[in-house]
């Protein structure tokens, strides 16, 4: 079945992964450098801010528009550092394509998806592995089920 309509700008699964890729390095960055990012007033300043930053700069580096257009948009970012840094990464990870606003609508949406997860057929190991599970036990009830030394445990009835 075709999809009608225009066709989508962006891979909302894309999206979605970039936007947890940022997420993981926002977050890595976000006890030294988050209030700075956030007090940032233009691009520039926040591009000359990731470049102060030794490793992860370079990997945020081309967000820093996306990031500049989402403190640009005036909304309330979350005084929870884990919720802000959802806000910025789900914002940011458009790269231009979309808006942040849109950015963000279509990585809820996706999140909100229910995961496939492929069930794989689990097959059991081979005999010639050592396996503890594979290796040949003795029974560990064949002496309790034993007949000949369940006599011992049975109470003799020549007693009285």
């Amino acid at each position: 079945m075709t999809r009608r309509g225009r066709p989508p700008r962006i891979n909302p699964t894309k999206l979605l992964n970039t936007a947890h890729g940022l997420e993981l390095t926002l977050a890595a960055i976000w006890e030294p450098y988050g209030q700075k990012i956030l007090n940032c007033n233009s691009q520039q300043e926040i591009e000359a801010l990731l470049n102060q930053i030794v490793y992860y700069g370079s990997r945020l580096q081309p967000y820093a528009n996306g990031i500049w257009q989402t403190i640009k948009e005036g909304r309330i970012i979350p005084k929870n550092p884990r919720r802000a840094i959802r806000y910025l990464a789900y914002s940011a990870a458009g790269e231009g394509i979309v808006s942040p606003k849109r950015s963000r609508d279509i990585c809820r949406n996706e999140d909100r998806k229910p995961q496939e997860i492929p069930i794989l057929p689990i097959e059991p190991p081979q005999p010639t592995t050592v396996s503890r599970r594979w290796i040949d036990l003795p029974d560990p009830l064949a002496y309790w089920n034993d007949e000949s030394q369940s006599s011992r445990l049975r109470p003799r009835s020549d007693r009285a």
